[in-house]
């Protein structure tokens, strides 16, 4: 089998222009795995076994619905018209899909050949279309498509959950430029690479909770990372992925929820004792790293994983288990949290008294002290902990703020029933905004720039802006904890 880098590279440069009327993303096979098929075999294969060849020749939208094997009758219409676009024999339609991080395109040949509906027979779909000249990742001169080089609206087709879908006006207007090699176009990608790198300082990583990825494809394909290991630490974007599963029992431990949901995670190291190095030490520090834990459960079809969320190192503990061949060591095992149930704790009496009393510089001196994870129990007590560590970083945000958004520099909207200035503390480098994080990584900011940054035009640019505007007051910090 071909590597995808260069492929077709000899029969591409210096091609025609490439013109099109319209461009269709498919996924070939779910999560793509009919890939590495289709474009070694120059083919474009559809599944849908249960449909008949003859009713779609029909053309009949309602025919082809009524053998849908989805419940919902409004997922056996998707399903039809996306069966309808798989037989569109227009010969400028151009077909797209992604493979290892590269975009490939391809032209069609009008014909659909049918191969029946036994899946034993016909492993990679029911029925294909031929390309013509084969699946290309380069543009007219040569140039590979990286997925990291398109524009953040293109990208976005990769997470596309059905079949096949139309790319839109706008971005097919790009598409078509990037594959020609157009200026413009290679303008608009260095631009949308500006604006993903703004983007991700904002949502890092899209992942939904509870859906199943490609950890080859989905995952590292996308963000890269290390593609072995239960331990990745992408260069790229502000996150540490987790990998979770049976494997570990054999080296002495086993990863799991406790009773009061404080996931208890194994660290890395396969013999010998676990020291704080590498993926070790990133997770204890991730907060002062200014990275997010992504963590990810391993199911029993090699290669996926279920995201089970975003979530922070609460604390860890040190324990003694055999490894694999009965040797006696210690492995470091963290405390972590789930961000999103992790709501802001309502503070005692005593509690806001002493955070008021307290000067700015004893207030940050506490806080970076909290965004470093330590020693400690799981259970309630390591969610009390964690609570109280995030809120050390809280209180000397909205103290550092001296009432006054730190986005526009306005003063806050209204006081609250306690006194006090109303802002929100903000996380730059994440969506959530719950939870620990480490103090050059939050702003407190008035609820109209929050809205803003969180879901308006130039939120990504607001963002990198109060990003700026925190790294300047934070210049002066205290010196990071020493391991």
């Amino acid at each position: 089998m071909l590597g995808p880098l260069y492929r077709y590279i000899n029969i591409v440069g210096n091609m025609n222009e490439i013109n099109a009327k319209k461009a269709y993303y498919i996924k070939l096979g779910t999560s793509g795995e009919w890939a590495p098929h289709c474009i070694d075999n120059s083919t474009i294969n559809l599944g849908y076994y249960e449909i008949a060849h003859e009713t779609v020749l029909t053309g009949n939208e309602k025919l082809i619905s009524n053998e849908c094997v989805s419940k919902s009758d409004e997922a056996r219409t998707r399903d039809a018209r996306q069966i309808l676009k798989f037989y569109d024999r227009d010969p400028e339609i151009l077909w797209v899909t992604f493979y290892k991080g590269y975009l490939y395109w391809c032209n069609a040949h009008p014909d659909v050949e049918y191969l029946g509906r036994n899946k034993n027979d016909h492993r990679y779909g029911s029925r294909i279309r031929k390309t013509i000249n084969g699946w290309c990742n380069t543009d007219r001169n040569g140039h590979v498509l990286e997925m990291t080089k398109l524009s953040d609206e293109l990208k976005k087709l990769f997470y596309f959950q059905g079949t096949i879908c139309e790319i839109k006006s706008n971005e097919f207007d790009y598409l078509i430029r990037k594959i020609n090699d157009d200026p413009i176009g290679a303008n608009v990608a260095t631009q949308s690479k500006q604006n993903e790198i703004i983007s991700a300082n904002i949502v890092c990583c899209s992942f939904e909770k509870g859906r199943v990825y490609n950890r080859r494809l989905e995952i590292h394909g996308v963000y890269g990372g290390q593609r072995q290991g239960g331990i990745s630490t992408p260069a790229k974007v502000p996150a540490i992925f987790l990998f979770t599963g049976e494997s570990g029992e054999q080296y002495g431990y086993h990863d799991g929820p406790d009773e009061n949901g404080v996931f208890l995670y194994t660290g890395e190291g396969q013999s010998g004792d676990m020291r704080f190095v590498s993926g070790n030490r990133a997770i204890r520090d991730h907060a002062l790293d200014g990275k997010t834990l992504f963590l990810f459960q391993a199911l029993k079809k090699k290669g996926l994983y279920r995201f089970l969320g975003e979530y922070a190192c609460s604390s860890y503990e040190l324990r003694s288990t055999y490894d694999v061949h009965k040797t006696q060591r210690q492995v470091i095992v963290f405390h972590l949290v789930p961000v999103d149930e992790m709501d802001t704790i309502e503070l005692a009496i005593e509690e806001k008294s002493k955070y008021e009393a307290m000067s700015l510089e004893e207030a940050r001196t506490r806080a970076y002290a909290s965004a470093q994870a330590q020693e400690g129990k799981p259970g309630k007590i390591g969610k009390r902990t964690y609570r109280s560590r995030s809120e050390d970083v809280r209180q000397y945000v909205l103290k550092r703020a001296v009432g006054a958004c730190e986005s526009c520099e306005k003063p806050a909207p209204f006081i609250t029933i306690n006194g006090l200035p109303y802002l929100e503390p903000h996380h730059v480098q994440r969506l959530s905004d719950n939870g620990l994080d480490h103090p050059m990584n939050v702003g407190a900011i008035c609820p109209t720039c929050h809205r803003e940054i969180h879901y308006g035009h130039h939120g990504a640019k607001k963002n990198e802006t109060l990003k700026e505007k925190i790294r300047q007051l934070e210049q002066h910090k205290p010196k990071r904890p020493i391991a």
